[in-house]
């Protein structure tokens, strides 16, 4: 792979010194980015498909195992009327996507409060080469939330999601939905995504057993650090 560095953050006075380690792939696979603590890039505005370096979050998926209220919480969603479905991505799931987009827009505002995605970033995320999974959340077969997976036969990477958050619960059980489909895929690793501020305790709720995050030069399954990482940012 090619790497290269850019610089991001100045804390002068504590003699903090920020620099982001982003790469282009040469010969390795989307699996092997991933294990080597590299994400997927939709922020590249070039051709090219860069990856960066970030504290990311993985699951074992042959350890995983949800805690007992969260299995009950899990099955209760369910038995609330909405239901879930995975189809494999091409033009037409796409153009779903696209129609779907002012919705989708309106959805991420209430989220993060400001112009978080843009139609441009969102069609670079649609044309994503490792992008291969639609997870459809649905009330009465209409949709309520989607979520994109990028996928090979040794890793799924949760990557984005997009969902009505008026519907309590709905992000947390379309992760899970995604964890359960790729266990049982028999994947070994599911990715999902960055794990900074308290405010991404979510994607670790209710699991007992499985969790690894990238400290910046391996995989570590020590949860206490992770949580004191996660209470200092």
């Amino acid at each position: 792979m090619k790497k290269f560095i850019q610089e991001c953050y100045l804390d002068y006075a504590n003699y903090n010194f920020g620099y982001t380690i982003h790469a282009e792939p040469e010969d390795e696979s989307f699996a092997q980015m991933l294990k080597m603590g590299f994400l997927p890039s939709s922020s590249n505005k070039s051709h090219l498909e860069i990856y960066y370096m970030a504290r990311s979050l993985r699951i074992a998926l042959p350890r995983l195992e949800f805690k007992k209220n969260r299995r009950y919480e899990i099955r209760k969603f369910v038995d609330s009327g909405i239901s879930f479905s995975f189809d494999s991505i091409g033009e037409a799931q796409k153009n779903v996507l696209r129609e779907q987009w002012p919705k989708i827009s309106n959805w991420m505002h209430k989220r993060f409060g400001s112009a978080y995605l843009d139609e441009n970033r969102f069609e670079r995320i649609l044309n994503f080469s490792h992008l291969s999974h639609l997870l459809i959340a649905s009330i009465d077969e209409k949709p309520v939330g989607f979520a994109l997976i990028n996928n090979d036969d040794y890793a799924a990477h949760y990557w984005y999601s997009f969902y009505d958050v008026d519907i309590t619960g709905l992000g947390q059980n379309l992760m899970a939905k995604f964890l359960l489909w790729a266990q049982q895929r028999q994947i070994p690793y599911a990715y999902l995504g960055t794990i900074y501020t308290p405010k991404a305790r979510y994607k670790i709720k209710g699991i007992r057993n499985g969790i690894e995050f990238w400290e910046g030069s391996f995989w570590s399954s020590d949860k206490t650090e992770l949580e004191e990482r996660i209470k200092l940012d």
